[in-house]
């Protein structure tokens, strides 16, 4: 708000005296945020059923126009829409009757709309069979006049028309209507836009020559005199923002693939936040966080190669004087941009990163992960989280801190002897996509060789512990291989094996120590395969899964006599449906933990047994 003082003063003569001064007061309104969509007009389309129009006019929050225009659907009015202008409400009214609500023309979503005599709602797009197929070897070009006066107006073509003309010999309309003249021009084959020049004599429409590119906008346009856009067909589109999807990947380095069409007015960017809180907020991000400049570039064949289903992908490269930044980055939200010249957000989405990851940390190809043993028996526990902001140790109930490989990506901790046969995680502090925010994960470890039940924690064990060896294990004299070409496999599950083998103790039914019962229906009936020829069983996963309680009391059972129910019963399948969740039957194809066996198929799951009997 301006303000203006003026001070007076009178002395003891009674002369005065007076200054003025000026400021403001409050703050200034905040900046409007730049739009997305830019939508010069908003168009709706009007059927009667009488066909007449006259004295119907559209009145609206932007302004009052009469159904000048005529296409096939009916007619049309538009008005036009300011920057500020957000979503358009309108009646169709004449002389202060209203055919229908009052109705809103959301500007996000489309720049023009539909309505018919007598109904209440609104198309926002063209209904179908509205519009005959277009001619496509001609382009038609409806042209208005606030004048009215088209005396003289031709049109100039060249590029894409099949008969270019000469500037003194323009081509002339071929209709008039109420919106005013059309011109068709004939398309030369393959044409994919038409170059041309509305003019009268030496005097143009507007200074600059146009192009009607078929690809945006079709070849039957309404055109305004003295603008240089279009009226028909309407263009532009609410920006595409989703920060849950992940539509680009960041393949290397130094190269992202991000398949989002650029022009010289627009601008990507790769935006990381450290503290991962970034959202979308009315069509803008809630902060710009940091950004990583990105410039077109092409893959090169190796690229290509490397990511076949990415070779066609529009590719992009961090600009040289941000890549010092990458590291950092990838430690928090990433997401990639697109922007008009006016800042407007076009486009906003998550961003995959395997391959950079791959590229920037392969040193940890050659790290050793989980625990491992030196020479006194003292564990160093690894693991490899390079998007990570912290890792810790939590041993035992114990939190030890780690210290992280720049190189590799790798934390570790080295313990004392003490440490082995303790349970533990690492607490990870992480951005997390599916969370969308940084959160603290309490996790075991990827590389554990040893569990306890149901895979709660990981244990601090050495593989090369002879108390891990089963007995005999040192002297194994493995039969020689036989060749693929030669072999013949069978498949085999572990617990289907023996679960319902009654010449196997009780106990050991479903486990890997029914396999030592060598007298048992199954042992016998692999010993016949043997003898008939196989060479090779083929176990189905035996590695940790996820979906079966390891504790033989934890797991649930059928409850319902299956036999009693007809064979065309559904009363089977229902009563084995309230169990799954939590009984024994398992493929196994939901792994958790690849270099661990399975603990459900062990005496017990606790520890390192099922080592052992594995």
């Amino acid at each position: 708000t301006p303000l203006r003082y003026k001070a007076v003063v009178v002395d003891g003569a009674g002369r005065t005296a007076s200054d003025t001064a000026a400021t403001t007061a409050g703050q200034p309104p905040a900046p409007e945020k730049p739009s997305a969509v830019d939508r010069p007009y908003a168009v709706v389309h009007y059927r009667r059923t009488d066909g007449d129009y006259d004295g119907w006019r559209l009145k609206s929050s932007a302004g009052t126009a009469d159904f000048t225009g005529r296409d096939a659907y009916g007619a049309f009015a538009w008005v036009e829409l300011d920057d500020a202008a957000g979503d358009v409400t309108y009646t169709v009214e004449k002389d202060g009757a209203a055919d229908g609500p009052r109705r809103t023309l959301e500007t996000a979503e489309t720049g023009e709309v539909w309505i018919e005599q007598g109904k209440d709602g609104q198309a926002v797009t063209a209904p179908e069979g509205a519009y005959p197929p277009q001619d496509q070897m001609k382009a038609v070009l409806h042209y208005h006049r606030a004048d009215g006066d088209y005396d003289g107006w031709g049109l100039h073509t060249w590029t894409g028309a099949a008969n270019p003309t000469d500037w003194s010999k323009p081509l002339r309309p071929v209709g008039r209507d109420s919106f005013g003249v059309t011109f068709e021009v004939p398309l030369a084959d393959g044409a994919t836009s038409l170059s041309y020049i509305v003019h009268k004599g030496d005097e143009k429409d507007i200074a600059s020559d146009r192009s009607l590119d078929f690809a945006t906008h079709g070849k039957d346009v309404w055109l305004l005199g003295g603008t240089a856009g279009y009226l028909l067909p309407t263009v532009g589109s609410a920006p595409d923002l989703d920060l849950g999807a992940s539509k680009a990947q960041w393949i290397d380095a130094d190269t992202v693939v991000w398949n989002v069409k650029a022009t010289d007015a627009t601008s990507q960017q790769l935006v990381y936040a450290p503290k991962g809180d970034i959202t979308v907020k009315d069509g803008a991000l809630s902060h710009e966080g940091h950004w990583l400049r990105l410039v077109p570039t092409t893959l090169s064949d190796a690229q290509k190669a490397k990511f076949r289903h990415l070779k066609d992908g529009t590719a992009w490269s961090v600009d040289p004087r941000d890549r010092d930044r990458v590291r950092e980055a990838l430690r928090g939200q990433l997401v990639a941009t697109q922007r008009a010249a006016n800042g407007a957000l076009l486009a906003a989405t998550g961003v995959q990163i395997p391959g950079v990851l791959d590229d920037l940390y392969g040193a940890a190809r050659e790290a050793r992960l989980g625990p491992v043993f030196d020479h006194r028996g003292r564990p160093t526990l690894s693991v490899w989280a390079p998007t990570a902001k912290s890792v810790s140790l939590d041993l035992d109930g114990r939190r030890v801190a780690m210290r992280r490989d720049g190189d590799t990506g790798v934390w570790s901790v080295t313990g004392s002897r003490a440490w082995k046969g303790k349970p533990y995680r690492y607490a990870v502090t992480v951005w997390a996509p599916t969370a969308r925010r940084i959160v603290t994960n309490k996790v075991t470890d990827p590389y554990s060789v040893a569990l306890t039940a149901d895979s709660a924690r990981s244990l601090v064990v050495d593989l090369k512990d002879r108390a891990l060896a089963p007995a005999g294990w040192s002297g194994l004299d493995k039969p020689p291989a036989v060749p693929l070409k030669d072999a013949q496999i069978q498949e085999l599950h572990i617990r289907d094996h023996s679960v319902e083998d009654s010449t196997v103790p009780a106990t050991e039914r479903g486990t890997y120590t029914a396999f030592t019962e060598k007298n048992s229906a199954g042992s016998r009936h692999l010993r016949a395969l043997a003898e008939a020829g196989t060479s090779y069983v083929h176990l189905l996963p035996a590695f940790d899964f996820t979906t079966v309680p390891e504790k033989t009391a934890d797991q649930a059972t059928v409850d319902c006599d299956l036999a009693s129910y007809p064979a065309d019963s559904g009363r089977q399948q229902e009563c084995v449906a309230k169990a799954a969740a939590k009984d024994a039957y398992n493929w196994g194809y939901d792994p958790y933990h690849f270099t661990v066996p399975e603990g459900s198929y062990a005496s017990d799951p606790d520890g390192t047994e099922r080592t052992v009997e594995f």
